[in-house]
């Protein structure tokens, strides 16, 4: 048999806030199972926020990637925007949608 493969856990915001104990809260394998099965767009509808919250200079929101910040926007958002569905903005070349973010305030 070859190597195992590593499973990656996409937990939610509200799952990745502290404790008032200061101490992650635990998660059960059952929950961790549910959690992998889950593709990771499912995962980050559940950690939508809006423009001005995303926008720099921060804070964001805790748990997600400051670099793809245009992931995290709400679906109305994110169209009002970019001028443009997230299918069409994931189309056009890195660069370019790297220039946008930056012109926008998201990278």
């Amino acid at each position: 048999a070859g190597p195992q493969k590593r499973r990656v856990v996409n937990i939610t915001a509200s799952r990745l806030e502290r404790s008032r104990s200061g101490r992650l809260p635990s998660v059960s394998v059952n929950e961790l199972d549910a959690l992998n099965n889950r593709s990771s767009e499912d995962a980050l509808i559940d950690m939508r926020f809006s423009y001005s919250e995303l926008k720099a200079p921060g804070p964001f929101p805790p748990g997600i990637n400051i670099q793809e910040r245009e992931r995290y926007l709400k679906d109305k958002d994110f169209e009002t925007v970019f001028k443009m569905s997230r299918s069409e903005f994931n189309s056009l070349s890195k660069w370019r949608r790297t220039a946008m973010k930056k012109e926008l305030a998201l990278w």
